[in-house]
């Protein structure tokens, strides 16, 4: 009887721990977040394959505070890695640096989303219909990357 008490309470205290993310928006999860001066905004070129690529550089305040704000909601349920696959992925900037990288898809309609991993779990936000626009905008605007001819000095 007192195992049965036990095993109840252990059960109740898993479930009130692995619930507690009640609340919690990617902005509450990392909050250098609101700091974001610049992007790198990278599309994949065949989507789920990060070898080939287009990017574009930005300081576009619009963009940047759409992303913000999309960030700034309560994280989605997971998605099939294997049905929803990345188009690209987004470096976000704090004073010259890289403080973290949010996934994308916003062209498939089934499978939208804003991701990013802390502490080793993996967040999934709602993309905005202003932040798939502006995407789309972005999208034949990207470069591909330049090998350098020169090799760096040792």
């Amino acid at each position: 009887m007192w195992l049965s008490r036990i095993l109840l309470l252990f059960i109740l205290a898993f479930k009130f721990v692995s619930c507690n993310d009640n609340g919690v928006t990617g902005v509450t999860l990392m909050p250098e977040i609101k700091e974001t001066d610049s992007v790198e905004v990278i599309f994949f070129k065949e989507p789920g394959n990060q070898r080939f690529y287009t990017y574009l550089p930005t300081r576009d305040k619009n963009f940047i505070e759409n992303l913000v704000k999309d960030l700034d909601r309560e994280p989605e349920m997971e998605k099939d890695e294997n049905t929803c696959v990345k188009e690209g992925k987004i470096y976000m900037h704090k004073q010259g640096n890289i403080f973290n990288t949010v996934f994308f898809s916003y062209d498939y309609n089934s499978c939208l989303f804003l991701r990013f991993i802390k502490n080793g779990k993996l967040y999934y936000f709602p993309i905005s219909e202003s932040l798939r626009e502006k995407l789309k905008q972005y999208k034949p605007l990207a470069k591909e990357p330049v090998a350098s001819d020169k090799a760096p000095d040792p």
